[in-house]
């Protein structure tokens, strides 16, 4: 199934760029241009919300997409009624319909984490061991978390637009997440060169995790195998990669707090952790 994510979400964005182009072909040139503004707009319209993801990386989305949902609609319709007046009119609209078929696909099958196991972590529980590396080649263990509360995000990598702007977001806030001493680690299965390259993005603290092997995403069952869309492996990603995940632990290393979205454009709101890192700094022996 995750294989057919990982093809579906690649080929949509292309489909959509082919029929758009088509589309501005047949208004330059065809007699019956007008017919082909509707999937003009469809097929924009699904370009415009991928460019907006990707250009200006929104943290997080709302489930149905409303606004570009109700344009890929209109241009639907509006090429069924171009269409219904000509004899041979029926193609805008039959290319309009699969757009509009395939973005249905796109936020209701594909956006959600369908085969998710619960994790093997629970509030109240101490994070299990484990060895990984972080960006420079050290060492890191689950007793790097000892003294301090943690916020562990864990990230599909680099190419993932939501991750970025979620990792921006925390960046900008730093100092009301790190006050009461609150150490911030992202965690993800990308390379050091990639990691590396993200790290020199900030200009704040963060720690990193390369979990190459992802065995901490199988210790915590947070392992998606094929969830990176087809064609990002020839950047040096990986198909398999974790899902998104923010996970706080107290000073004792346990944990006390868990967002386990089902939704990859669903992200929690820093206000949403920041309340628990407070409470766990103003009261360290709890």
């Amino acid at each position: 199934m995750n294989i057919l994510k990982s093809l579906f979400i690649s080929l949509f964005i292309m489909l959509a760029m082919v029929i758009f182009v088509k589309s501005l072909t047949e208004l330059s040139f065809s007699d019956l241009s007008y017919e082909w503004l509707g999937t003009a707009i469809s097929s924009a319209s699904v370009l415009g919300f991928f460019s907006w993801v990707f250009i200006l990386k929104p943290p997080r989305t709302t489930i149905n997409l409303w606004l570009f949902s109700a344009l890929i609609l209109i241009g639907t319709v509006l090429s069924l009624a171009a269409g219904s007046v000509h004899e041979f009119g029926f193609q805008p609209f039959l290319l309009s319909s699969f757009i509009f078929g395939l973005w249905l696909l796109y936020l209701y099958w594909y956006s959600f984490f369908s085969g998710r196991s619960a994790l093997k972590i629970k509030v109240g529980e101490a994070f299990p061991p484990f060895s990984a590396i972080n960006e420079k080649g050290e060492a890191v263990t689950e007793k790097s978390f000892l003294g301090s509360p943690t916020l562990l995000l864990f990230y599909r990598g680099n190419w993932c637009p939501l991750c970025m702007a979620q990792i921006n977001e925390i960046a900008d806030k730093y100092r009301a997440i790190s006050e009461g001493g609150t150490e911030i680690f992202l965690v993800s299965p990308q390379s050091a060169s990639h990691t590396k390259r993200l790290a020199r993005r900030f200009n704040v603290p963060f720690n990193f995790i390369i979990d190459r092997e992802l065995k901490l995403a199988k210790i915590l069952n947070n392992f998606h195998d094929n969830g990176t869309p087809f064609g990002i492996q020839v950047f040096g990603f990986d198909s398999d990669t974790v899902y998104p995940l923010v996970v706080i632990l107290d000073q004792h290393n346990k944990v006390a707090w868990i967002d386990q979205t089902d939704n990859y454009r669903l992200r929690p709101v820093p206000g949403n952790f920041i309340s628990v890192i407070n409470n766990l700094s103003l009261n360290p022996t709890s």
